[in-house]
Parts: C-alpha cells; sequence; structure tokens
C-alpha cells in the first residue's frame, strides 16, 4: 500500500500510565496556561469515516496479525459502532490539539485519555498529512504491515468498544485526524456538522515545550509630555516536544502602568501625563513582560539666525481682523502592520486628524522566522523518501530527499557450532553511502537462543525517517569432519574420523578420481563405517560429511579432505 501519510500513531487505554516529562527552561513560563488557538474543522469529511470502519468491521477483511506474523486473527462477528457526539467533541480537541503536540501525551502533560473524562474504556488512533478521509482509513487499515505495525487496525477491529467519534481540523498547511473509540455509547444528541475556522481553548504545561519566545513590537518607550502612542503589541512562538511546527500566536496584553502620573493607559495608546520614568507591566498567558517608559518635556525652539544683513524693521501691528490662532490636535490612530515572514510591519502610531501631522511614528518590525509545517514520506527499502516543509505564511516549500535504503548486510551468514551463542552484527547502507544508526533509523528483533544448529532470522523494523519490515538471516552448521583415516583391508576399508559437535549424522562419499564425482554411499551415527565389496588393486578416494537433523530439517557441514586408499 502506497502511503501518502506524515505520522501515524495508535493507543489503547492503560489503567495507571505514568508519563515522563522533561523540565521547562528557565525562560519559559513555570505554571500551565491556556491558549486560545484559531483551527480549521473539517466534521464533514470526518464523519465520513464511520461507514468506512463498519464496512471494515463487518466485511472479510476483518482480521490481523498474530505476533508471530505467520498465523491471522480473525475478527467475525463484530458489531457495528454508533456515531457518539460526545465522543466526537473528544475527538475535534484532540485533533486541534496534535496540531501543538503530534503524541498521545496532551499538551498539558497528561495522557491522551485526560481528554475521556469519566469514561473508563477508550483507544485512540491519530493521523496527520492526509488529505481526505479515505486516504486516512486506508492507513490506519494497515493491511500490508506485520503484528507491530498493526496497532491502529487492532483499535478498529477491537470487540471492547461499542462507539466512535472524528475529528478533523486543518492548521499550518496540515491536517489532522483523531479517531476516538468508547464504551459504553453516550447519549449525548446529534450535532451539525462543524466546517468553519473556530478558536479551542488548549491547555499547555510548561515542561511539554522546547521553544517558548514572546516578542514585543516595542522594548523601551520614549515620549514628550501629552503626546499619545500606541500600547506594544505582541506575538507569541512556541513549539512543544512532538510539535511538527512552531506556533505563531498574536496574543491580547492587559497593560498597566506602575505610574500613571508619569503614564497613563488608555484603552490602546499610552498618553504621556508628566515627565518621569515608569514601566509598563503585563503578562503573555501568565509570563510577565514589560517595557521601561521615559516622558519627557518638550524641548525650547532652537534660536534661529539672521539670514541677511538688512536692516531690523519696527514689527507690524495686526489688523483687527488677524487674531492669532492656536491649533489642538486630535489624534487618529495608524494601525500597525502585522510583520510576516517576507515583509517587516509596523508598529502603531498617530496623527492629527485635523492638520495631518505626525504625532507618534510608526517603527518598523523585524520580519518573522519562517513558520514551516512538514510532510513525512519516509524511505523504505529501495524507495527514497522525503521531507516536505512548507512556511504556512507565505507558503515558501523545502523539499529534503530521505535516500532509500539501499542495503542490509551481516557480518556473518554462516557459524560453525561450537555450543556458543551466535549474534551477527548488522550494518544498513543509503543509497548515499550513509550508515543507518540503530534506534534511530532501525531496531532489531533478535531470534531465541541463537546456539544450536539451524536458521536464523533478524527482524528490522525501520522507525524515524523509515518505514517497513525485513529481515537478514543467517545458520549455524555443523563443522568440518577432521582427521578423517582409511585402512584397506580385503576388498574393503575401514573408516574412521573425529567426532563433529552437534552433529547427529555422518554421510559417506566415495569417488574414483579425487576432485570430481563423489557418490554418496550412505550415512551412519559413529564415527566409523566399513567399506565392503571394493574392487582388489583399485584406488579409492572418501571424504565424510556432518548431519545435524532437528524437526525433519537437515544441516549439512562442510565436507571433509579426501582420504586415498587402495583395497587388497
Amino acid at each position: 500500500m502506497k502511503r501518502i501519510l506524515s505520522l501515524l500513531l495508535c493507543l489503547v487505554l492503560v489503567v495507571g500510565a505514568v508519563c515522563a516529562v522533561c523540565a521547562a527552561g528557565d525562560d519559559q513560563p513555570q505554571s500551565a496556561f491556556l491558549i486560545s488557538m484559531p483551527v480549521r474543522f473539517r466534521q464533514t469529511e470526518a464523519r465520513k469515516l464511520l461507514q468506512m470502519v463498519n464496512d471494515f468491521r463487518t466485511g472479510s477483511d476483518a482480521w490481523y496479525w498474530n505476533k508471530d506474523d505467520t498465523t491471522k486473527f480473525s475478527a467475525s462477528g463484530l458489531k457495528t459502532l454508533s456515531y457518539d457526539y460526545e465522543l466526537e467533541q473528544i475527538a475535534m480537541q484532540r485533533a486541534a490539539e496534535l496540531a501543538l503536540q503530534f503524541s498521545h501525551t496532551r499538551p498539558n502533560g497528561k495522557l491522551c485519555f485526560d481528554a475521556y473524562g469519566e469514561r473508563n474504556s477508550a483507544a485512540e488512533n491519530i493521523a496527520a498529512g492526509q488529505k481526505s478521509a479515505q486516504e486516512v482509513h486506508d492507513d490506519w487499515r494497515e493491511d500490508n504491515e506485520p503484528y507491530l505495525g498493526q496497532g491502529h487496525r487492532r483499535n478498529l477491529l477491537s470487540a471492547d468498544v461499542e462507539a466512535v467519534g472524528f475529528g478533523c481540523v486543518e492548521y499550518g498547511g496540515m491536517t489532522y485526524w483523531a479517531e476516538a473509540f468508547g464504551k459504553p455509547a453516550s447519549s449525548a444528541a446529534p450535532t451539525a456538522a462543524l466546517d468553519a475556522e473556530v478558536s479551542v481553548t488548549i491547555e499547555i504545561d510548561p515542561s511539554q515545550l522546547t521553544v517558548y519566545e514572546v516578542r514585543l513590537s516595542e522594548t523601551k518607550m520614549e515620549l514628550t509630555v501629552s503626546t499619545t502612542q500606541a500600547l506594544p503589541a505582541a506575538a507569541l512562538r512556541l513549539r512543544l516536544n512532538e510539535g511538527l511546527s512552531d506556533v505563531i500566536l498574536t496574543p491580547q496584553v492587559d497593560w498597566v502602568s506602575s505610574d500613571p502620573s508619569v503614564a497613563a493607559v488608555d484603552k490602546q495608546m499610552l498618553f504621556a501625563a508628566g515627565p518621569g520614568d515608569c514601566t509598563l507591566k503585563g503578562s503573555v498567558f501568565d509570563n510577565p513582560v514589560s517595557v521601561p517608559v521615559s516622558v519627557r518635556n518638550k524641548a525650547p525652539a532652537e534660536p534661529t539666525e539672521p539670514t541677511s544683513q538688512e536692516p531690523e524693521t519696527e514689527p507690524t501691528t495686526p489688523s483687527p481682523t488677524e487674531q492669532p490662532t492656536t491649533h489642538t490636535h486630535v489624534p487618529e490612530i495608524l494601525p500597525p502592520v502585522t510583520p510576516t515572514c517576507l515583509t517587516t510591519g509596523l508598529t502603531a502610531g498617530s496623527r492629527c486628524k485635523e492638520c495631518g501631522e505626525i504625532l507618534e511614528k510608526q517603527k518598523t518590525v523585524p520580519m518573522l522566522a519562517h513558520a514551516y509545517t512538514t510532510k513525512l514520506t519516509r524511505a523504505r527499502y529501495q524507495k527514497a523518501g522525503k521531507v516536505v516543509s512548507t512556511c504556512s505564511m507565505c507558503g515558501k516549500r523545502e523539499t529534503r530527499v530521505i535516500p532509500a535504503v539501499a542495503s542490509i548486510r551481516l557480518t556473518g551468514t554462516k557459524y560453525i557450532y561450537d555450543g556458543r551463542r551466535h549474534t551477527p552484527k548488522v550494518r544498513i547502507m543509503d543509497e548515499a553511502g550513509k550508515k543507518l544508526q540503530r534506534n534511530v533509523d532501525y531496531k532489531l528483533t533478535y531470534p531465541a537462543g541463537r546456539r544450536d544448529v539451524g536458521d536464523y532470522r533478524i527482524r528490522i523494523q525501520f522507525i524515524g525517517d523509515y518505514k517497513g519490515t525485513k529481515s537478514a538471516e543467517y545458520k549455524i552448521l555443523p563443522g568440518k569432519v577432521t582427521k578423517l583415516t582409511a585402512k584397506p583391508g580385503v576388498k574393503s576399508a575401514a573408516l574412521s574420523w573425529n567426532a563433529v559437535p552437534g552433529a547427529t549424522d555422518y554421510i559417506v562419499y566415495y569417488s574414483e578420481t579425487e576432485k570430481g564425482g563423489y557418490r554418496m554411499l550412505g550415512s551412519t551415527t559413529k564415527t566409523s563405517a566399513s567399506m565392503v565389496r571394493l574392487d582388489a588393486k583399485k584406488v579409492y578416494y572418501f571424504r565424510v560429511r556432518a548431519v545435524a537433523s532437528v524437526d525433519d530439517k537437515q544441516w549439512n557441514g562442510a565436507m571433509s579432505a579426501a582420504v586415498r586408499v587402495v583395497a587388497k
């Protein structure tokens, strides 16, 4: 099956499970906080999964591999699942959380079953990258995977669940899916499918964060008395431990002034009330932020130098109709311009509505970093993969090719039985000549024993940027027969040799020439044999091979060196 997905995970409820988390950095908030995250739900598409799941449960493909990967468990007789609108709400919440942290651990640091409340029987499938319900269902089926790769399939075919709900969201150019199973079904009333952009409240445990950065449009403010300036805007960039991309939010900051007699907050503006210094204080999701403010009196006008040597004239007296006038500015806010990853932005400013004079000049805000989301197509044996990173703001796309797995070699494929364990090392190379790393790119499962004569198979499970399973085989064989001797007799010869560890039988061969045409005479369990009915004065060559027979299967050792004999 060709997969289009980026990632898949499944989980079944485990009572009393414990989740370990990493500590947050010193520059991160130290208590849980709530964010409001805008996502677009696609519930009409998500609900299409119900028919697919029930058709699968009641069809002829309702089976999965047993742990031996050679026999199948038939899941026939399963009941169809009812659609549970309470489970749908859970799945929708989880789908939104996946855009932050693609894991069965929630952004609040708790296992996904924390979202299920009091329901005591649950299972969850999650996925990212598929564009349609059919694509994600085909991937969750895992038709061509071994037992270890069919966790989603076993959830779909579980007899322990009675109801299901689905969630699908789009965020940052990526589609996220959650499939929530439960028992028993709830009595929640049906609701219309939600296909719209809404803000979802998500709790975040700081210990789950790897990036937490608050940027302010102003790092300090300098005003003159009686002027106004727009309050600083905030941008929050964060990424969780298992997040697929950075998330950028623009939270509202409730600013307060440490000294309103110097600078006072008035709605979205800061008014310079009097000379002095103070601090603007606020918080971004419980993380304190501050901006120093300095207010100064207006500077006195500079004296002007005379521009010519003309004699000074007497000042004229204004006529009665020419009265001096004064002008009071009427501030008008110049709105801020949000920066992007391609263009700089502007802070808010102000100008006089009446005369157009700039009262507060807008300042340039630096460009933002690209907010990449990634889609992973994992490489396979002899098939390359790729990572496509797309900026959710500007659409810039970068592609990294993952070279295909090119070769799998063992340090040994044949070993001689000596009673000790034989465990060859595995060397896996990609097409670019890079050596893949164990437990990073693949995991190994060695067979039990590895001491006795027989065939052994190492199972290779690719992980990380790689996908699929392969096996590598090696043998432990009986040793080579040594010290073969032959004593001639009357039209006969007596053969003897040293015993070979692990051998159950020995096969005797003969030829009339030393280097070819050896034919089998027979087998024996002893380390000696008598050859009779030979022709007198004729030269014969004998060789012996050790054999180990286990469970109706035979493993042959190497043939001994030839021994020459002339019958009497």
